[in-house]
Order: C-alpha cells, then structure tokens, then sequence
C-alpha cells in the first residue's frame, strides 16, 4: 500500500529484496565510507592533545577523565543499536552523522576553555556513538557468512583509515598552523559531506529480510521466495520478537565482550596516548609523531582486510584473533625497552604492534556477529549494543588507571613500561575469555561442514515463518 504522507521519503528507506551486484556494493562502501568519517570525530583528541594541554591549560590527568566521561556518555549509545531491530538502521546512521557534523563543525571550535571544550566534545560524542552504533549491524545485514570477517574487516576499517587520515591532516596543517579548531572544522565538514551522500542514496534490508540468517549468497534467492508476501506488517510480527536484553544476554556473550574490552584497551592506548608517549618520552617532534602515527594507522588498515581475507579463506576465527594478540604482546616488548630511540627503531616494533590488532578485530566482529545470529537473527542490533555499552568502557579503564600508572602530572618512562606490561597481561587475557565465549571451530574442514549445515537450517527457518504467515491469515 503506498505511503500517503508525502514526506516519508525522508526516513523510508527499505529495500523491496537483497541488493544485487553494484548496488550492494555500492550500499557497504557508503556504510564504511561513513563509518570513516564518522569514527574520526573520535579520533580527533589524539593528534590536537599537545596542542589542547598547552592552549586550553589541560593536564594530562584532565584529559585522561575526559576519555573516561566520553566513555561513559558513548555507552549510552549502545541503546540505539538495540532499537536499531525495530526502527531499522540508516536512518540512525543518516541523521546521527548530520547532527555530529554540525557540533564538530561549529560546537566544539566554540570552546575557549577547556569545561567548554570537554562538554561539547562528549556531546559530539554521543551524537556520533548513535550513526556509528548501526553500522556493524548494516555490514551484517549486508553480507553472507562466507564473506563475514572480509565485511567487518573493510567496516573496521573506519577506525584505521580515520586514524591514518587524522594523522596525515594532521602532520600537514599542523606544520604550518597552532590553531586546532582547523581539524575540527576538517573533520566537521567531512561528516557533514557524508551526510547530504547518505540522505540520498543510503537504504537497508526490510524487517523481515533483517530477521533471517543468510550463510551463503544462495540463501538470499531462497529466503526471498518463501517471505514474499503482500501484507509486511504480518511478516514482522511472525519473524520479529520485541527486543529483549534478556534474549540475547548469556555469560558467555558477556565473557566475548569482556575480552574484546580488554583487547580495545590497547586500542584506546594507541589512538589517544601514542602521540603523547612519542612526543613526550621518545622525544620526537609532533611532525614525526604524527607521521609516525600515519604508519601506525596504514599498517592497521592492510592487517584489518588482509586477516578477514584469511579468516573467511580459512573458515576459522578464534585461531586468527589468538594469533594477532600475540603479535601484539611480542611487539609490545620492543617498544616498552626504547630509550630516546630513532624513528624506525620505534616504527618496526609499532607497525607489527598495529599489525597484530588488525588480527584481532577482524575475524572477532565476524564470530560475535554469527553467535548473535546463533541466539536471534532478529536480535543481531539488540547483541551489538551490549557490544557498544561494554566496549565502550576500554576508554574508561584507561582513561582511569592510565594516568595513575604512566605518572602525573609528568609522565615516565618507567610508568609507560608499567602500563605495556598491563597492556600485554590484557592481551594475554583475550585469548581465554574468547575461547570460552565466542562459537566457532578450529578446524576449517569441521567449520565448513557446520557452515553447509547453518545455509540449510537458514533456509528452513526462512520456509517455516513463511508457514506462520500463511496459516496465520
């Protein structure tokens, strides 16, 4: 039946079928595409941090809280994702990336000190948490099993390209300028283009299409044969259960996201200290910080595609993830024992560091993502929202216990050393509350075989609430 009011045009968005070919490429680049820009905001604090301590009379112990505050405000996104299962995506995603890129844009530049800067900064936080709380969802949505870690590798990419493209800007403008409201405005602007792109051509998979279980691209053709039905309201309500916590909570979903809490730790380190540590205890200049922080953020972006690549090849994910925290841990012996070191010699051990993280995210999103399908493949956004509220406490613990272990007001090195060893015992930590948390195998001959059988199950399910429907009218 067609929709009378003649502006709905503004938040309708579903697809009548499974986008095919270009289109749904086209519909993933522009979720990554997003995501991107949308992650920068995020990351903005790393590269402007010198200047921000110096200009708006922060401690570090000051800016450390606030990465704990924007935290605890970004875990109240987590909400969104949940309701994403019965309002639909894009249009969080759409309407969340416009209000952040205007509060970047013109919000947090209005700040002239630094209460002022930290308010508006954890506003754009929550503005830009909500737009990017979906897109693990739509990358899911989108993608068959098969092509899973692939999918959630390239989506992850938003926080290494937003990474490696804070870090570039920011190693050009702010040669030539001390002003940081410039990579506001930069990153600002950016979002803002991303929306007038996504208010045209962004749309997504109908409830009912969002609801089933799609292992290989085959079951697309199967699923839309047995769910074509005329009245769609019908087809939500047999396929659709209200969004429940409950449904979708388990100890061992809890345990999958403690351990990838402790792995985004390192992350937090990474993406809001490593200019400061290169800077203040490695003694390089904020040109060769940043440009170091471009190499760091590159080879994250090369490891995040090339291990889903390997993860999906392989049909396994624990074993990958395991692999890149020991990547990690042995690379963060390297740099923990650098004294006033060169560029490379801190660069080698870095980009194995960036390497290894690359490892973990990958082909973690692609099991957690498959075991929320597992539970409820109506619930996918209401299990990504645990994800986002606990995740979101990494920034927490680091921003908490960072300060107290590097030292403050004046960081040491004797303190960073003690925060790596942390670090690596987390690290060391994620490969058994993974183990333990995460579904999946070892063996890629037992996965494909439990994968044949999952296609056969989707498609069965798919044929059995078609069932309800009909006997239902």
């Amino acid at each position: 039946m067609a929709n009378r009011n003649p502006v709905s045009w503004m938040w309708r968005r579903e697809l009548g079928a499974y986008p095919k070919g270009l289109l749904r490429w086209w519909l993933l680049f522009l979720v990554v595409a997003s995501n991107i820009c949308l992650t920068s905001l995020g990351l903005i604090l790393s590269p402007i941090s010198p200047l921000l301590l110096g200009q708006m009379h922060m401690s570090t112990a000051f800016y450390s809280y606030l990465l704990v505050v924007a935290g605890l405000v970004g875990a109240l996104t987590g909400y969104f994702s949940a309701l994403s299962d019965r309002i639909g995506r894009s249009n969080l995603l759409v309407y969340g990336a416009l209000a952040a890129g205007l509060i970047a844009f013109f919000g947090v530049p209005s700040a002239t000190t630094k209460w002022e800067f930290a308010v508006w900064y954890c506003v754009m936080g929550f503005a830009d948490g909500i737009a990017i709380a979906t897109s693990a969802t739509l990358m899911r949505d989108l993608t068959p099993q098969t092509g899973r870690a692939t999918a959630m590798g390239v989506n992850t990419l938003g926080t290494g390209v937003g990474a490696l493209g804070v870090s570039f800007f920011a190693s050009v403008l702010l040669a030539h300028t001390t002003d940081w409201r410039v990579m506001l405005h930069l990153t600002g602007g950016v979002c803002l283009a991303a929306f007038v792109v996504l208010f045209v051509f962004m749309r997504e998979l109908p409830a009912h299409l969002r609801a089933q279980v799609v292992v290989v691209a085959e079951d697309e053709k199967v699923i839309e044969k047995v769910t074509q039905v005329n009245d769609l309201s019908k087809v939500i309500e047999v396929t659709v259960r209200t969004s429940s916590w409950r449904d979708v909570i388990t100890l061992r979903l809890l345990s999958a996201n403690a351990a990838m809490m402790l792995y985004l730790v390192i992350f937090v380190t990474a993406s809001g200290f490593l200019i400061l540590y290169n800077t203040e205890i490695q003694h390089l200049s904020l040109a060769q910080a940043n440009s170091l922080g471009a190499l760091f953020w590159l080879a994250n972006c090369v490891a995040l595609v090339g291990f889903g690549l390997i993860s999906d090849w392989l049909t396994v994910r624990k074993p990958i993830m395991f692999a890149g925290a020991i990547i990690v841990v042995v690379s963060l012996i390297f740099v923990m024992t650098a004294h006033d070191a060169s560029y490379w010699r801190l660069a080698v051990p870095m980009i194995c560091w960036s390497i290894g993280m690359g490892g973990g995210f990958s082909p973690w999103y692609a099991a957690y993502s498959e075991d929320a399908e597992a539970r409820n493949p109506a619930l996918v956004g209401t299990a990504f929202a645990v994800f986002g509220v606990v995740n979101r406490f990494s920034s927490v613990i680091a921003g908490l216990i960072i300060p107290v272990a590097i030292g403050t007001p004046i960081a040491t090195e004797a303190g960073w050393r003690v925060w790596f060893i942390a670090c690596m015992a987390m690290m060391l930590a994620f490969i058994p509350l993974c183990a333990y948390g995460l579904g999946g195998y070892y063996s890629p001959r037992k996965s494909r075989a439990a994968m044949r059988e999952r296609s056969a199950a989707a498609r069965q399910r798919a044929a059995e609430a078609a069932a309800l429907y009909t006997s239902a009218t």
